[in-house]
């Protein structure tokens, strides 16, 4: 798909890292950077691939900010960003009903590795 990204107009696409398959995050981790590696080594010049974290059902890797700050700073390519989508700050806990909650949020984000680069904000009204 990275290859057809200019063809269709587009910078790139959104994905979704996966599932540890009960093994774990810290476990799943090599393969899913792995992985990414590949698809951003063989995409288009300029093209993007941007991550976007998952609901909390426990079996998903990056259910936090701070796993997709890991991905990022192992891959270590301009070409990942993130997705971020609002219907997924609440299905893994984040807070954003209150100034003081949304700055932990912010600041959780922030922790993660220098540039890194949100894509796109999907802001869903629940």
């Amino acid at each position: 798909y990275m290859e057809l990204a200019p063809d269709l107009g587009a910078i790139g696409f959104i994905f979704h890292p996966g599932i540890h398959g009960g093994v774990g995050y810290q476990a799943a981790l090599p393969r899913a950077e792995d992985v990414i590696e590949v698809v951003l080594d063989t995409a288009s010049e300029g093209a993007v691939l941007a991550m976007e974290y998952m609901d909390g059902s426990g079996k998903h890797i990056c259910m936090r900010f701070g796993e997709l700050g890991g991905i990022l700073e192992e891959v270590d390519c301009l070409g990942l960003k993130i997705m971020l989508d609002n219907q997924y700050f609440f299905d893994v806990s984040y807070d954003l009903t209150n100034r003081i909650a949304l700055q932990q949020v912010v600041d959780e984000f922030g922790a993660g590795p220098d540039g890194v680069y949100v894509l796109a904000v999907n802001a869903n009204i629940r």
